[in-house]
């Protein structure tokens, strides 16, 4: 798996080392790392240098020390949360706007409804659909915003998890993690949720007949449709004017 490397930033190049592995799969979540000594030995270089690759490796969250009988480095399974909460940060940081969001939502959700989902591996996702319609209607008539965005919410993670996809996921819950937090701070009329439940349900009525390509459409006028008024009624709102 891995070669012999040239002694210069040697922990650097052990550390992409065993970083490309984990990319192509040759190492798995949970995959115990050689020990020290092996490493070493696999590296040609000395245990010291290894410690620090493991060290970097480590700090940037890649692996993990477990201690015990069955002790060593291990290769960490990532939480998608966790990977995304990082994502967050530094793209809110780059002034990305609520269109552009909503851009990317919309594209992502009309490509997975149209060529990600499997048509005869589906009948549990449509369940769970309606289930958040279903509730989303019920925190509608109790008057719970926030129970009713996460609903909706939900809705259209079961969209992305259809595509086992842990990479389309991951990019997708990054979009709806920074539209949840932008809709929340937005007093909904109850037309506006009245029509998200009447849309939700016509997308997955799509789907449970088969109509993959129809479904993708009513998805995308359903995205753009709801994030402008959405965004509209977040400026009426707010108290800086423009």
């Amino acid at each position: 798996m891995f070669k012999k490397i040239n002694q210069d930033h040697m922990y650097e190049k052990i550390t992409k080392e065993i970083m490309d592995a984990i990319f192509r799969g040759d190492l798995q979540p949970n995959d115990k790392l050689q020990s020290e000594h092996e490493l070493a030995k696999t590296f040609g270089v000395s245990r010291v240098t290894i410690r620090e690759a493991l060290l970097s490796l480590k700090h940037h969250g890649v692996i993990e020390v477990r201690q015990g009988a069955r002790g060593g480095a291990y290769v960490k399974k990532m939480e998608i949360d966790e990977v995304a909460q990082q994502i967050e940060k530094i793209l809110q940081m780059t002034h990305v706007t609520i269109e552009q969001i909503s851009d990317v939502r919309s594209v992502l959700e009309s490509a997975i409804i149209t060529r990600l989902i499997d048509p005869h591996d589906n009948e549990d996702y449509i369940r769970r659909l309606e289930e958040t319609i279903i509730e989303a209607e019920k925190h509608l008539n109790n008057g719970d915003a926030e129970k009713r965005l996460q609903s909706n919410i939900e809705f259209h993670s079961i969209i992305s998890e259809m595509t086992k996809n842990a990479f389309i996921m991951m990019m997708h819950k990054i979009v709806l993690n920074m539209l949840h937090d932008f809709f929340r701070h937005v007093r909904a009329s109850d037309d506006m949720a009245q029509r998200t439940i009447r849309e939700h349900r016509k997308i997955t009525a799509a789907l449970k007949e088969g109509d993959f390509v129809g479904a993708s459409e009513l998805c995308r006028k359903h995205i753009v449709g709801i994030d402008k008024l959405i965004s509209k009624k977040s400026k009426g709102q707010s108290l800086l004017k423009k």
